[in-house]
């Protein structure tokens, strides 16, 4: 019997999920799917993985230490693709603590929140001196450890369906049964789900959010904040997505008003006060330091909720074609 890991990495949001499901599916462009009727497998592994990020990465690679029959579908043409695109200030909140006053490695990885669990590739410690990375360093390391089992990874391969199957114990029948863009996969023991965040969150609860026509998925950068010079801005969200974005912004925007959108009994959550790496950083911060000392700033958690919000189309002289947000008045019961 395989051993199955599950790995748990702090330097994004990735995940690693045991597929146990009567049937998942999803839909991707048509024009990336072979409209084939054959039902016959093109190939067959005892162990497939969706998503050749860092958790795939690490799961494979732990596989194929134990010489399972594993393979990697992975629909871009090289792995990380997740770290090409986030952070958008391409700076990680994941701690690189290079130096520990230790000459152990078992306790020198328990501080470099980067690396993998691999041979024969040297940590993100050894790469770079900033304790907090740049994204570029994580692509290039990811790619290299991809390098070391690139023989299971087959990319620019977009698995659109997953069904499952008989799975008998005979080993002729297969657990799960996956179509994607280049045929039909057998994987006859286990699935494992690997993809991380799949499209940025567009909450349905605001009003017309998601229906103006415009493209939210694309935040304002250090490289595009230009275009926000002397503007009013809305960001909602408390997380440390939604500080990155003020960070971007705040050598340019007038006012920068950030709406956590969260439980007024709970508020925000720092991990300097709950110790849970995922909750805001102290590191993203400065927003609200800007906020506390009066500098025409605003972060708030209490009195606006999503289901209280519309997005309305507007447009006047200070701010053409822009988008503001307004907040609904409750209705009176």
């Amino acid at each position: 019997m395989l051993p199955v890991w599950t790995c748990a990495l702090l330097c994004s949001a990735v995940s690693v999920i045991a597929v146990n499901v009567d049937k998942v599916s999803c839909d991707i462009d048509a024009a990336d799917v072979d409209d084939t009727k054959d039902t016959q497998p093109s190939s067959r592994h005892d162990i497939c993985v969706i998503g050749a990020g860092p958790a795939g990465l690490q799961f494979v690679s732990s596989m194929v230490k134990h010489n399972a029959s594993v393979v990697v579908f992975e629909r871009e043409s090289r792995s990380g693709g997740f770290f090409r695109k986030y952070p958008r200030s391409r700076q990680l909140i994941s701690i690189n603590k290079r130096f520990t006053g230790r000459a152990g490695s078992e306790f020198a990885l328990r501080h470099d929140w980067n690396s993998l669990l691999v041979d024969d590739v040297a940590p993100m410690r050894q790469r770079t001196h900033k304790r907090f990375p740049h994204a570029d360093d994580m692509v290039a390391y990811l790619e290299d450890v991809a390098e070391t089992v690139n023989q299971h990874i087959v990319y620019n391969t977009t698995v659109y369906s997953i069904d499952r199957g008989q799975g008998s114990h005979d080993k002729v029948s297969p657990a799960f049964v996956l179509k994607h863009s280049h045929g039909i996969a057998w994987c006859m023991q286990r699935l494992v789900v690997a993809t991380g965040m799949g499209v940025p969150r567009c909450p349905n609860t605001i009003a017309n959010l998601c229906s103006l026509g415009t493209d939210y998925s694309h935040s304002p950068t250090p490289a595009t904040a230009r275009s926000y010079a002397n503007s009013t801005i809305a960001i909602l969200g408390g997380g440390n997505g939604a500080y990155e974005v003020a960070d971007a912004l705040e050598d340019y925007a007038a006012y920068v008003h950030l709406y956590g959108l969260r439980d007024s009994v709970r508020g925000f959550r720092h991990s300097f006060e709950t110790r849970y790496s995922g909750h805001v950083r102290a590191s993203r911060l400065k927003l609200l330091d800007g906020y506390l000392l009066k500098s025409l700033d605003l972060v708030t958690d209490t009195g606006i909720r999503e289901q209280h919000l519309a997005l309305l189309p507007c447009k006047n002289n200070n701010h053409k074609d822009k988008d503001v947000l307004v907040e609904e008045e409750e209705e009176e019961e």
